[in-house]
């Protein structure tokens, strides 16, 4: 089963790539598949 991770969606265009904002100690982004990205800001990143 593949695991689905809700996370603030930064940047989300016609490539099928989000930008997403990674917290914790290193923070930084990262670069997931956009599942969905709606009005309130939220994408379904997609991770292996």
């Amino acid at each position: 089963m593949a695991n689905t991770k809700y996370e603030t969606c930064i940047i989300c265009n016609g490539t099928g790539r989000v930008v997403v904002e990674k917290l914790g100690i290193l923070g930084g982004r990262r670069y997931g598949t956009c599942g969905k990205c709606d009005g309130s800001g939220k994408t379904v990143v997609y991770r292996p």
